[in-house]
Formats: structure tokens, C-alpha cells, sequence
């Protein structure tokens, strides 16, 4: 799989393809990535990855999964929010948990680059672990003051 590309003028003519080999030929075209088998005594596994098995016998890799394109205008700086001072207890608020509605936009969740997992799970996972660490020094506060 490419290495992907990333910036606000990135484009699949930027990505690198991979090193063709004896069974495989790697090439461009206007949908993404396309790798082709050199030869019959060759065939792709039944598991590509995120490459796509097409009709012709090729397997494609998307652009959108290899060119990641950033939005390049300037950000506008946003008001920063009072900081609360810490209380004596520590409290644990709520992880959300996501909407089963889809997203007002219509489209899939934003994807990290090449390991297909989604920025809210991580944002999950972060949330998870502050969690236990609010619990875990609430809990030795407990035991020195007990």
C-alpha cells in the first residue's frame, strides 16, 4: 500500500507508488491506485486490504484513501473559554455516547490515515482514559486521607 499524501493541494499525481514486482504492476488512474497481475500463474488473496477487486481483474485503491486533502484557509481564532478552577472532589463526567442518527452531512465518519480507525473512537479512547486517571487519583486521595 502508497505511503498517503496529505495538504491542501494534494493530488494522486504526488502519492509514490509501490515497487512493481514479478506478480504485480502498480499504475495510476483517475479513480486511485490500480494494481494489475503480470501474469496468469498469479492471484490476488481473498483479503486486499483496502484495495477493491474490480471487474477486469485489477485491484483499485481509492484516491480518498490515499490522498488526504486539507482545507488550507486561514483559521479564525475562537474565543477561549474560561478555565474552572479544580473543586476539592474530583468528578467523572459522562462519555457521551454517539448518536445512532447519521451525521447531518450524509457522509461517513473522517478515517485516520491507512489504519481505518475512526477520529471519535479515538476520541473515545482518550476520554476512557482521562477517566480512569480522574478515578485513580480520586481514589489515593481517599486512602491518604482515610
Amino acid at each position: 500500500m502508497p505511503d498517503a499524501v496529505a495538504g491542501c493541494a494534494a493530488s494522486l499525481d504526488d502519492v509514490v507508488l509501490p515497487a512493481n514486482t514479478d506478480a504485480i504492476a502498480y499504475s495510476k488512474s483517475e479513480l486511485g491506485v490500480v494494481a494489475t497481475l503480470t501474469s496468469d500463474a498469479y492471484a490476488f488473496p481473498e483479503e486486499l486490504g483496502a484495495y477493491e477487486l474490480q471487474e477486469d481483474g485489477t485491484a483499485l485503491l481509492p484516491t480518498d484513501l490515499v490522498v488526504l486533502e486539507e482545507d488550507c484557509a486561514e483559521p479564525t481564532p475562537e474565543p477561549s473559554a474560561p478555565v474552572a478552577e479544580p473543586s476539592e472532589e474530583a468528578s467523572v463526567a459522562p462519555v457521551a455516547e454517539p448518536s445512532a442518527s447519521p451525521s447531518p452531512s450524509g457522509e461517513a465518519p473522517p478515517v485516520l490515515a491507512a489504519t481505518g480507525a475512526t477520529v471519535g473512537g479515538a476520541i473515545a479512547f482518550a476520554a476512557l482514559l482521562a477517566a480512569g486517571g480522574i478515578a485513580l487519583v480520586w481514589a489515593r486521595k481517599r486512602m491518604q486521607n482515610a
